[in-house]
């Protein structure tokens, strides 16, 4: 199930290329769908989570400039 998904992710990453074909909760900003995430993960997988999703607040921060993703950090490094 998760095949195509995977396949049509990375396409579109190879396509436009990584910043530019990024999307989901963490671009978005949407902190509440984050926590959802994170609320229903085992503590090993909501490690991973929080890693990956820092790394994509970076290029999120590329591509949306003017965007304030504080809030969004400060919960996945554990601050808030």
């Amino acid at each position: 199930a998760l095949y195509p998904l995977i396949l049509s992710n990375t396409n579109n990453a190879n396509k436009k290329g990584l910043r530019d074909s990024l999307t989901g909760p963490v671009e978005r900003g949407d902190l509440s769908t984050v926590r959802r995430h994170v609320e229903v993960m085992t503590e090993k997988h909501r490690v991973v989570y929080k890693e990956l999703s820092k790394e994509l607040v970076d290029i999120a921060e590329e591509k949306q400039e003017g965007r304030n993703y504080d809030n969004m950090r400060n919960y996945l490094e554990g601050i808030e």
